[in-house]
This record gives structure tokens, sequence and C-alpha cells, in this order.
């Protein structure tokens, strides 16, 4: 499978239950943590896809907030992936960008970052947090100009219910002046 035939667009409210499919089937794949004491019932309690997420989503899409940019990967009108940034005071963050398992090293997240970096190309820096064991998403950001940061956007829902924690670390991309 390649990104061919995949068309990146901005995010629309009716794809807020799609874009709860890929949350959920991606957090899944990538989450769970023996080490950490992540189960899948901790992302299941998330509950990404339900009703009241898809809500929200559905609600925050029809606002359009100009500070807030989400984009979606389309493949014969399914979507399969998604991004989201702000545009913050200083900086650009990278809030989300995920890909359905069955897409993952296909060129969907190239894709998607790609477009994700031109919605913040007018800020120096664009900052992420990254699960700090997800070493392929890592090796992901790194080929893209990102690299460790001691600063950045505090990431705010590390806890799941059982009490588990989402262990957080920052990246950064500097464009050169």
């Amino acid at each position: 499978m390649s990104a061919r035939g995949v068309i990146i667009r901005p995010a629309r409210p009716e794809d807020a239950t799609a874009m709860g499919r890929v949350f959920q089937e991606s957090w899944l794949a990538t989450y769970p943590h023996e080490g950490m004491e992540i189960t899948r019932e901790d992302i299941l309690s998330l509950d990404l896809a339900g009703e009241e997420n898809t809500q929200r989503r559905f609600e925050s899409l029809t606002r359009q907030d100009p500070a807030s940019r989400r984009g979606v990967a389309e493949l014969n009108g399914e979507i399969i992936g998604l991004f989201g940034v702000e545009l913050c005071e200083g900086y650009g963050y990278l809030r989300a960008l995920y890909v359905l398992p069955e897409y993952f090293s296909c060129g969907i997240g190239a894709a998607l970052i790609v477009q994700a970096l031109k919605e913040v190309e007018d800020y120096e820096t664009v900052y992420l947090n990254v699960a700090s064991y997800n070493e392929r998403a890592i090796r992901f950001y790194e080929r893209f100009g990102f690299c460790d940061s001691v600063e950045g956007p505090e990431f705010t829902g590390g806890h799941f219910q059982s009490g588990a924690y989402l262990p957080q670390k920052h990246m950064v991309r500097r464009r050169e002046k």
C-alpha cells in the first residue's frame, strides 16, 4: 500500500465520526504498554470514538477556530489519517498526527506532516509532545527535523482512569532564520 490516491484536505464537521475511529484505532495500536501499565482498557476508557467525543469534535470543526487547523487523509472516500495543529502566540504546536494502523509505513503520515507543517510555516518554532516510549513516532518526527527539547507546551490528560500515566517527551523543530 502506498500514499497514491490519498487526498489530504481540511477536516469538515461530517468527518467527526471517522476521525474518532482513527484516534481510537491508532491509540489502541500504539499506546498500550506493559511496562507503563497502560492497557487496552485504559485506551478504551477514553471512548475516543464515542458519542460525546464525536459531538465535541463535530462542534469544534463547525466553529472553525482560526487558531486551530485540522486535516484528514482520505482514500477512496474513507478517512485513514488526521492531523491537528494549533497556531499559538510565537509558535506552532502539532497537537495530533494519527493514521489507521493498516496504513502505517505507507507514506500517509509523511503526507499529513508535510501539510501540517505548511499550516504552521509562518512560525520559526514548532513543538509537539510524543509518548516517550513511542520510538517509531520519535524516529518519524526526527526525519522531519524535530529533536528533543526541554521546553514546549504542557501535555494535559496524561493520566488514565486506572492511574496509569502516559509519559511524554517534548520535541521541537526550529527553522533557520
